[in-house]
């Protein structure tokens, strides 16, 4: 663990309150030629696991298929600490983040999906939830569960 890491760590009920609460976070996954894939998701995270929904198809599904190993990030920048300083580079930032690895596995089963698919409605369209999901529209979306093999965060205020 980085030293700064040390110092600043979030607990872990605030690393889960921050993945509750992140409105989007960046999934990396492995291109074919080595270097890093990075895009930014909606996401949610229960059961102790992350979620990930999107289209069926495209290079990021391409690169789970063929290495499931992923990244994730999440930050939220809490603002700008400027209060009397006498120049530029004493400024810093209240922010925090965490860092995920896990191994991703598309979800086929459709029971399943509907079920990750409503914590998606619950969190991102709340006025939404009693109605229920179209067959054909959950049937077209991807889900990618990841499981955590580290999760990590840090602060500063």
């Amino acid at each position: 663990m980085q030293s700064r890491m040390q110092k600043f760590q979030l607990a872990e009920d605030a690393i889960h309150a921050l993945l509750h609460t992140a409105l989007h976070g960046r999934l990396s996954t492995l291109n074919a030629d080595g270097y890093p894939y990075t895009v930014p998701v909606h996401f949610v995270f229960a059961e102790g696991r992350l979620y990930v929904h999107g289209l069926d198809r495209g290079q990021k599904i391409d690169n789970i298929r063929s290495y499931p190993l992923v990244g994730f990030e999440v930050d939220e920048l809490d603002g700008l600490l400027t209060d009397n300083l006498s120049q530029p580079c004493q400024a810093d930032a209240a922010y925090r983040s965490v860092v995920a690895q896990g191994d991703a596995r598309l979800i086929d089963d459709p029971a399943e999906k509907h079920r990750i698919l409503g914590w998606f409605v619950d969190k991102y369209t709340p006025d939404f939830v009693p109605q229920d999901m179209p067959a054909n529209k959950v049937a077209a979306t991807c889900v990618i569960e990841i499981t955590l093999r580290s999760l990590t965060g840090k602060y500063h205020a």
